[in-house]
């Protein structure tokens, strides 16, 4: 286990490391948000990096920890990252100030609802899965187009950007391949979305360098700044 000592010290090279890779890109005035994905991490290291102001936001996959963690008076705004439940939305409606994981029309619906009795408008991304891979969630490619238009009646919700987690594919072309699609689709709902549609969250702890060089703008990452987690 880390000590928060090793946390920050972590964080700072990562931020170092993030600089040198968008200066060798050509991005060196773009803003790269670097979230931490804190799954299982004790709500004393998520407040040391509140307290501290560690990094650019917070995120959690489950509700109940993200609800354990959480701090009214953060602020780093904090990320719903894993796959929500229609049922669990009204309970971080309130809380976050994005989620990365709108991947169906069932929980459009909902966040919109929630969303609205809390007189709010919620910033989405739309979760893509590239591999239609069954164990990840997302929306195959072939029906990003249907189900990004079919988002536009929601008042209470604002699409700004597109998230996925990649493919583990070790072959370099055609992970290239899928970085190109995500693109080419990122740029089709741009089209659709305007100008508010500017997050690519694509990268975490094994494969941020890579989505850097590729355009990602936010990055989640857990184990590479937190350690190995603290439960399973």
């Amino acid at each position: 286990m880390l000590s928060n000592e090793e946390i920050a010290s972590r964080i700072k090279a990562v931020r170092e490391n993030v600089s040198q890779i968008l200066a060798k890109c050509n991005r060196a005035n773009d803003k790269v948000v670097l979230l931490g994905a804190c799954k299982t991490m004790d709500k004393e290291v998520t407040d040391y990096i509140i307290n501290n102001g560690l990094l650019d936001a917070l995120g959690d996959n489950k509700v109940q920890e993200l609800l354990d963690k959480y701090n009214p008076n953060s602020s780093i705004p904090w990320h719903f990252i894993g796959n929500l439940q229609t049922n669990k939305v009204k309970y971080i409606i309130d809380k976050v100030v994005l989620i990365h994981s709108l991947d169906r029309l069932s929980l459009a619906k909902e966040i919109d609802k929630q969303a609205k009795k809390h007189d709010l408008v919620m910033n989405c991304l739309i979760e893509i899965n590239l591999g239609r891979e069954e164990s990840k969630g997302g929306v195959f490619v072939e029906d990003i187009n249907d189900f990004a238009n079919s988002l536009l009646v929601f008042d209470n919700i604002k699409i700004v950007g597109l998230m996925t987690v990649m493919p583990n594919e070790p072959d370099k072309d055609k992970l290239a391949n899928y970085y190109a699609k995500f693109n080419e689709v990122f740029d089709s709902l741009k089209l659709v979305f305007g100008s508010d549609f500017t997050i690519k969250s694509i990268g975490m702890s094994n494969d941020y360098e890579t989505a850097l060089e590729y355009g990602s703008n936010m990055l989640r990452l857990g184990r590479l700044v937190f350690g190995d987690r603290r439960y399973v």
